[in-house]
């Protein structure tokens, strides 16, 4: 599933071919604008945009997301960070993955994309339900999503560092500003 920021208010789906904007001053402005004559209907609809915009700015915030160098040479720029509205371990089992002796069900799944099997697209069918969108990160390592309502966010990735395969499942709680993360080897989990 790949998402595209086009810019701090737009975000397209492309495989869905849909788009989520956010409600903001220059959407109301525009609303308001475009009504001839400042129709009811039109007043109507700024102030619903206005509330919407006010309860989003107040309750949510932007997730501020960073990769740290997890060894020499590791590449921080263009790193994919899933942003799940549930943690990756319950979606995947709520998608029909299981456990094993020696590994967790999210474990499994990165496992299951390493080897190109078939369980990698089932976890990833199971993960996009719950999916917020993706984030990408730039030369320094940085990343920021567009406003999020508040709530617990779980920030989805996994790297290669040498011979060893890692994931992050971290979860960061969005609610009266915004949030950063910073994933890195403290909280990184072995797959291998």
């Amino acid at each position: 599933m790949e998402f595209d920021f086009d810019g701090p208010n737009r975000i397209n789906w492309k495989s869905q071919s849909c788009a989520l904007v956010r409600v903001g001053p220059q959407s109301v402005q525009a609303a308001a604008a475009g009504t001839a004559a400042g129709t009811a209907a039109g007043a109507a609809a700024g102030a619903s945009a206005r509330a919407e915009t006010a309860r989003a700015t107040n309750a949510g915030g932007k997730l501020d997301l960073s990769v740290a160098a997890l060894a020499p040479g590791y590449n921080i720029a263009g790193r994919k960070l899933w942003v799940l509205k549930e943690d990756a371990q319950v979606a995947l089992i709520k998608g029909g993955m299981t456990s094993t002796p020696n590994a967790s069900v999210l474990q499994n799944w990165i496992r299951a994309c390493t080897s190109h099997t078939p369980l990698c697209e089932k976890g990833a069918n199971a993960l996009k339900i719950y999916s917020v969108g993706l984030a990408t990160t730039d030369a320094t390592g940085h990343a920021l999503t567009p406003q999020l309502p508040a709530g617990r966010y779980r920030v989805l990735a996994d790297a290669k560092v040498a011979d060893k395969r890692v994931v992050w499942n971290q979860p960061v709680d969005v609610k009266g500003g915004d949030k950063s993360l910073t994933l890195d080897a403290r909280n990184a989990m072995p797959v291998d």
